[in-house]
């Protein structure tokens, strides 16, 4: 059974690359893919907001963009699972 860890951080894991646009727009998610390095979606102009997806190079999701600190720093949750996968 894997041994499965959450951790909620503003410390950005190594393996997070991207995050997914998750802003709705007429009941619908944008769900665009995005490099760390882009504070906005490139598709519908919303910046990464609460709800984002943290995700690896090759699309694993990794968790979820939990809140942001006043100074606006992002609150990342991750969750681990260790015994073969992430």
């Amino acid at each position: 059974m894997p041994d499965i860890t959450e951790v909620t951080t503003p410390k950005v894991r190594n393996d997070h690359t991207h995050w997914r646009c998750m802003h709705e727009t007429d009941g619908t998610e944008c769900n665009t893919r995005l490099e760390m390095t882009q504070e906005r979606c490139t598709e519908c102009g919303s910046s990464r907001k609460e709800g984002s997806y943290a995700e690896a190079h090759d699309g694993y999701q990794l968790g979820t963009l939990e809140s942001f600190e006043p100074d606006g720093k992002a609150i990342w949750h991750y969750t681990f699972i260790k015994n073969g996968c992430s």
